[in-house]
């Protein structure tokens, strides 16, 4: 069976985009994440262990 002209190419790029998009994806994850837990930590200190905590019971008995 031959292959169409072009096929493995094609293949080729769309594995290169698939994968330059999930290590970008990843990348950004991982950079992003401490980051979220910095700004979690800043507004729970700012508001208060308790009120924070108040704030969250409220927020999962309306979910």
């Amino acid at each position: 069976m031959r292959l169409v002209r072009g096929t493995r190419t094609k293949a080729g790029w769309v594995t290169a985009i698939a994968t330059t998009g999930y290590l970008y994806k990843f990348t950004i994850a991982v950079l992003c994440t401490p980051l979220i837990y910095l700004v979690h930590a800043l507004i729970e200190k700012y508001l208060g262990k308790e009120k924070a905590t108040e704030m969250k019971k409220a927020a999962l008995a309306k979910g």
